[in-house]
């Protein structure tokens, strides 16, 4: 579900940005969106592809398992595999789905348009 929503939102700003007159709508409309899913927390595959492979590898340098420890964040299940089958993949999954759900909704609303036109 968060990666549904989340490119519910992103697809959301592609098309504001793309719709804008002006620079600054545009930059607010491709702004605004993705700036809510951030805060929202939901997760983007493309996002998760980065951040998820940079803090593996520091899992192997003391200092910085110790910091992470000591923050009382739970290091155990994070590993390869659970980074790309209980992470990745529904993530994934999710944002096709979310992306595809925007340009169902936009192509079955201009199909009754032009039905409406004829």
């Amino acid at each position: 579900m968060l990666g549904f929503f989340c490119n519910l939102l992103v697809a959301l700003g592609v098309l504001l940005s793309l719709t804008a007159k002006d620079t600054g709508g545009r930059i607010m409309g491709a702004y605004l969106p993705v700036c809510f899913f951030v805060i929202c927390g939901f997760e983007h595959c493309v996002a998760n592809m980065y951040c998820i492979p940079a803090g593996l590898p520091a899992l192997s340098i003391p200092e910085y398992a110790a910091l992470a420890a000591g923050a009382g964040l739970e290091l155990s299940a994070l590993s390869w595999e659970n980074f790309l089958f209980a992470n990745l993949f529904p993530v994934t999954a999710g944002n096709l789905l979310g992306g595809m759900a925007i340009g169902s909704l936009l192509w079955f609303g201009h199909r009754a348009r032009i039905a409406v036109s004829r």
